[in-house]
């Protein structure tokens, strides 16, 4: 599913997590901030750790 995401030039994000009781860490991919293959994000309950993908795009300033 993600290399389909990847040739359809959707944007894929790396992500990595960990939460506490009982102690855990987890990696998901996200397309369009949506995780692909994965609970909802309340059954999921890890804090970001590290979330890699494309820079953000940036605005540009008009000259003054």
């Amino acid at each position: 599913m993600v290399v389909l995401a990847a040739l359809r030039g959707r944007t894929l994000t790396w992500c990595i997590g960990a939460r506490l009781m009982p102690y855990a860490t987890h990696a998901w991919v996200e397309v369009e901030g949506q995780p692909v293959g994965q609970a909802s994000s309340s059954e999921r309950p890890y804090l970001v750790l590290l979330r890699t993908g494309p820079p953000a795009a940036t605005s540009q300033r008009g000259s003054q």
